[in-house]
């Protein structure tokens, strides 16, 4: 039998890129709305838009601060337990340095109480021209992905 002495394979990390973000957050929104959302479709319709707009609707407040703990909850535990949620796993990105806290501070943008709606605006913005996340630069995390070669 012949011993090769081949070079190992080589595995460079960096920052993920903002395509595979993206993508990878859109595929975790379609988790979150067909298998676990689903069911709040009929309280939203149910509500009339001048009840919407006039803000007096309680079931509809009700519904999107339940939605938002839901989407806040789905993100952070797999981050802490998995390192990655499944849109992650699909785009081959993972996070690092993450603990529970963390990985819920990470995905605050997600409660619609204010000031974190501003969240909304400043970290694509921040993503975009930094190349990381705000929250990510705050919780101490990376988004990363590894490029065999």
């Amino acid at each position: 039998m012949v011993n090769l002495k081949l070079p190992k394979q080589r595995v460079h990390i960096q920052d993920a890129r903002i395509m595979r973000r993206f993508l990878a957050f859109l595929v975790d929104l379609l988790v979150l709305d067909l298998f676990i959302l689903g069911g709040y479709e009929a309280v939203v319709s149910s509500v009339s838009l001048q009840q919407a707009f006039s803000g007096t609707s309680s079931a509809l407040t009700a519904a999107a601060v339940t939605i938002a703990l839901i989407a806040l909850t789905y993100f952070a535990l797999f981050e802490w337990l998995l390192g990655q949620t499944p849109g992650m796993m699909m785009l081959s990105i993972e996070t690092q340095g993450v603990t529970l806290w963390k990985s819920f501070a990470r995905n605050i943008y997600f409660l619609p109480l204010f000031p974190f709606p501003l969240l909304w605006v400043l970290e694509p913005f921040h993503l975009i021209w930094k190349k990381t996340r705000l929250l990510e630069l705050m919780t101490k995390t990376r988004t990363i992905e590894r490029i065999s070669y």
